[in-house]
């Protein structure tokens, strides 16, 4: 993809403000609930702002990560006024930046479900559509249309299934696994962010248990050895998710766009 996520909001926004004007201009010609729907859609315009800072601070929390074992002083870190071991600086970095990561996840799936999905799935479980359940699992096809489901799935899905089990055990598990390992393999910043055997197994078998596969993934788009330094792991599923989340935000305001066009005979 040529495109980074944060160009593709942009764009998201441009296209957004095109419809709002022509439902401005001539939406009383539709009846009223259709008016409605397509204005509710347009209505993400307030949440773009909310969702560029969110990469913002995404970032702030990889190039903390990026530089911790350079910041490490006799196995201490600087944490505001504080300072911490070094696995406590490691563990607060990897959960913030994976939990930002899966806030943008969730928020841009929830917009796109009011574009793509039925409206029985737009509010699932009272939190709306969600990118793996939705979308991008082989179970996702009830929900979504097949080229929507098939093209994430089959070009970002073992990115997407890996790096939500990552977000599993690190946010609801501090790091650890149900089969008692920890994810890294050691506690020290000579360890850096080396995982540990059992907890990268353990991670992967997550991600199978839910029918992801390995070829599920652009050919160059992971690192040789992924287990030897988590930072380039979420490099890699950054670059994939965030093309995902681009796909489908793409796809999702072109339905709408085509969909007024023709509702108001510009097509």
């Amino acid at each position: 993809m040529t495109k980074t996520l944060a160009v593709r909001l942009n764009d998201a926004k441009a296209e957004l403000e095109k419809i709002d004007v022509a439902l401005k201009e001539q939406g009383s010609a539709l009846p009223e609930p259709v008016r409605q729907s397509l204005a509710d859609r347009v209505a993400f315009l307030g949440v773009l702002p909310h969702l560029q800072e969110t990469i913002l601070a995404r970032e702030a929390a990889y190039e903390f990560l990026k530089d911790l074992p350079k910041s490490t002083n006799q196995g201490m870190v600087a944490l505001g006024a504080s300072r911490v071991p070094f696995r406590h600086a490691r563990l607060i970095g990897t959960q913030a930046y994976l939990s930002l990561k899966w806030s943008l996840a969730d928020m841009i799936a929830a917009a796109a479900g009011f574009h793509l999905c039925s409206v029985n799935h737009t509010n699932h479980k009272g939190i709306g559509t969600r990118l793996v359940t939705h979308f991008a699992a082989e179970s996702a096809e009830p929900y979504v249309a097949a080229l929507v489901n098939r093209s994430l799935l089959n070009t970002f899905g073992w990115s997407i299934a890996v790096s939500y089990s990552l977000r599993n055990h690190f946010v609801h598990e501090a790091g650890g696994t149900k089969g008692g390992h920890y994810c890294f393999a050691g506690d020290g910043p000579e360890a850096e962010f080396a995982l540990s055997e059992n907890g990268w197994t353990a991670i992967c078998n997550e991600a199978r248990g839910q029918k992801f596969t390995e070829t599920m993934k652009r050919d160059a788009a992971w690192p040789m050895a992924p287990e030897r330094d988590l930072r380039l792991l979420l490099k890699a599923f950054e670059r994939d998710v965030d093309d995902a989340l681009g796909v489908l935000l793409g796809s999702a305001i072109a339905v709408t766009k085509t969909n007024l066009a023709f509702m108001l005979g510009l097509d």
